[in-house]
């Protein structure tokens, strides 16, 4: 593989997921994308374009912000560990259907 497509894969794959922008010059404007998709395990080929992709890592840009925020705000205090949330929740479900019972 030549430096130049090792340069292009390198940015795909480093560049492009935290600047989208990038979509624009690593892809052509139309090409064929070859991956497996959904539950199929038949490969398949679908048509897609930098503005395609662009979406696609915006999309996913918003997913990964909205983790690493959930995990900042867990680390600064403002959002209980996971495990102690849900020990506080069984905790309050419990009280409320004894409470019932009783």
């Amino acid at each position: 593989m030549s430096e130049a497509n090792k340069t292009v894969v390198r940015r795909y794959f480093e560049d492009a997921p935290c600047h989208p922008a990038a979509c624009d010059e690593i892809f052509a404007p139309r090409f064929l994308f070859h991956t497996i998709q959904r539950a199929s395990l038949t490969p398949q080929t679908m048509e897609s374009s930098p503005t395609d992709e662009r979406a696609a890592y915006e999309r996913i840009k918003v997913a990964w912000d909205i983790s690493d925020r959930l995990w900042m705000w867990q680390q600064l205090g403002v959002l209980p560990d996971i495990r102690e949330a849900i020990a506080k929740g069984r905790e309050a479900t419990a009280a409320q259907t004894s409470g019932r019972e009783a």
